[in-house]
């Protein structure tokens, strides 16, 4: 429908609305939709099929996004199907959105990961500014609720899993979703999961986001079912634990079949989310594991300082459910006792010693009585004392045993920052000390390759990157800035770009000197592992003194999941 704003006489297109809904225009003015401020009540959204959208041809609708239309289409050179987006009037007719639009697009294409639709292409044609993703043909999570109604609690752990992988790569390059939902989760024909809309959803700094609105706004303020209490208040200022909540309130909804707060009336969601506590999920469904319901509502709490603290913490979780391991977040970490029992134990010794001392100035009888009575308890303390350090021993090796198995995932995944900070959490230098160093150095790999090229700067080396073709090239040193070197090939004066992660292994050997042993046996490991090279892996840790048979034993899980 196409309304008309009684105050500044903007024309909007809106879809979903009808006669008697309030809404607030982009100048702040509200009205009501009747007669008098409806122009069309069929407009160009509901306009019939384009053709084609730039050199995309359109083969049919797919239905309607949160800013506009979405069509399938076919790419022109490369024939496969693709999914264009085409943005809204009121969007259109913005150069500010249509600019952020093209820049988040921009941004968002960098993002090449298994678990978020693909970004091919952006532009604008005549009336249209559209995007250009990624086909997915599987249906989304809202298509498979609908059709199956609560999935099983380990397949909707996965899928939330999954999503978690693909938000924290998007996190990595500063993307924060803010509209996690089940729609918004695709699925492949292969069954891969897919994050859609990344980064999309809401456009930064867009001064028509009016978070107090008791109506509705012409720019999506996100799912009001699956929005977190702050990004009601603020939607600017959401970090990734507004994508943690959402991801929440979807995993509460996959385990149940239902949401944990629903109303027809957005004002009356918005205070529920802010202040009502959610059933917990194992009254609904009793079959699931109080693990995953711990899981759900530690995601869902009302202050965000109180959530997970990010999408890694939330996702070392579902991976230790899914393995059926301890969580991560529910380890204690055990203090020691304030008092040796080593000073008990000798302050009994010294006691009998005093004693036989005195006996002997009396008689030499009972000198004699008190020796053996010395010695026969002096072979009994020094069993207690066997007794307790060998207790004490078997605590340490459990000890040790539980810090490994919670680290040894998170360096084979590469965060040895988190892994580093669950050693410090966890006591791992009473535990562990030879590690500590080992911890500080593998953060450290980065900067240190680079600074060795900063060495290198005009000089030709040959080098084989993984992202291209398995061939060497020939590359001058340009430039290096922060962890990143920038080169040029000698051949062909095509500019690279390379940090560590993107020579292959043997090449990062090579140009990593003066590294700590320890720290390079398992960098190296992991990227042979990360690289699906388990045997050159499993080699370089099984000479691992310390924890190398870990590593196996979680790459070797990886391998079976």
């Amino acid at each position: 429908m196409k309304i008309i704003c009684p105050h500044c006489k903007r024309i909007t297109e809106l879809e979903h609305v009808s006669h008697g809904c309030n809404v607030e225009c982009v100048c702040s003015h509200e009205f009501k939709i009747e007669d008098s401020t409806v122009l069309e009540e069929y407009s160009e959204i509901d306009s019939i099929v384009p053709e084609q959208i730039g050199q995309y041809k359109i083969t049919e609708f797919i239905g309607y996004g949160g800013m506009g239309k979405l069509y399938k289409g076919i790419h022109p050179n490369l024939g496969i199907p693709v999914a264009l987006k085409a943005l809204r009037m009121e969007y259109v007719t913005d150069t500010a959105s249509c600019d952020r639009f093209i820049k988040s697009a921009k941004i968002c294409a960098k993002l090449n990961h298994p678990n978020i639709v693909r970004i091919y292409d952006c532009g604008y044609d005549k009336e249209n500014v559209y995007l250009v993703m990624e086909y997915i043909g599987g249906g989304s999570a809202q298509d498979l609720l609908e059709r199956e109604g609560a999935l099983e609690q380990h397949r909707a752990a996965q899928i939330a899993h999954d999503v978690c992988l693909g938000l924290m790569a998007a996190e990595y390059h500063g993307i924060v979703h803010r509209d996690i939902k089940p729609e918004n989760i695709m699925f492949a024909d292969d069954g891969t999961v897919k994050v859609l809309d990344m980064g999309l959803a809401k456009i930064d700094g867009d001064p028509r986001m009016n978070s107090y609105s008791r109506t509705i706004s012409f720019t999506s303020l996100g799912t009001e079912q699956y929005m977190p209490p702050e990004q009601a208040i603020d939607a600017s200022s959401c970090d990734s634990r507004a994508d943690v909540y959402s991801l929440g309130i979807t995993l509460y909804q996959l385990c149940t079949g239902r949401l944990p707060f629903d109303s027809d009336n957005p004002q009356e969601l918005r205070r529920m989310h802010a202040l009502e506590t959610p059933t917990p999920p194992r009254e609904l469904k009793p079959e699931i594991h109080p693990d995953l319901e711990y899981i759900i509502l530690k995601c869902v709490r009302k202050k965000r300082d109180d959530r997970y603290q990010s999408i890694d913490e939330l996702e070392l979780d579902l991976d230790a459910f899914l393995r059926n391991h301890i969580l991560p977040s529910k380890l204690v970490y055990e203090t020691k006792p304030k008092h040796s029992p080593f000073r008990r134990l000798e302050n009994i010794k010294w006691r009998y010693a005093f004693l036989f001392l005195g006996a002997a100035a009396l008689l030499s009888v009972s000198t004699l009585y008190c020796l053996f009575t010395y010695l026969k308890e002096r072979k009994r303390t020094l069993a207690k004392v066997q007794t307790v350090m060998q207790v004490q021993d078997s605590q340490r090796r459990q000890q040790i045993r539980r810090l490994f198995s919670i680290i040894s995932p998170m360096l084979l995944k590469g965060r040895f920052a988190m892994a580093y900070e669950y050693y410090n959490l966890r006591g791992g230098k009473e535990t562990a000390p030879d590690l500590e160093g080992v911890f500080a150095t593998l953060q450290d790999i980065p900067y240190s390759f680079a600074k060795q090229w900063k060495k290198q700067i005009g000089q030709a080396v040959v080098l084989t990157l993984q992202k291209e073709p398995a061939k060497p090239l020939t590359l001058v040193i340009k430039d290096v800035i922060g962890n990143t070197v920038y080169a040029t090939d000698t051949r062909t004066r095509q500019a690279y770009t390379f940090a560590v992660h993107d020579l292959t292994p043997q090449d990062q050997q090579k140009y990593l000197r003066g590294i700590n042993p320890i720290a390079l046996a398992i960098w190296l490991g992991c990227e042979y592992a990360s690289i699906h090279q388990p045997e050159k892996a499993e080699e370089i840790f099984r000479q691992l003194e310390l924890f190398g048979e870990y590593l196996i034993q979680e790459m070797k899980l990886s391998e079976n999941r």
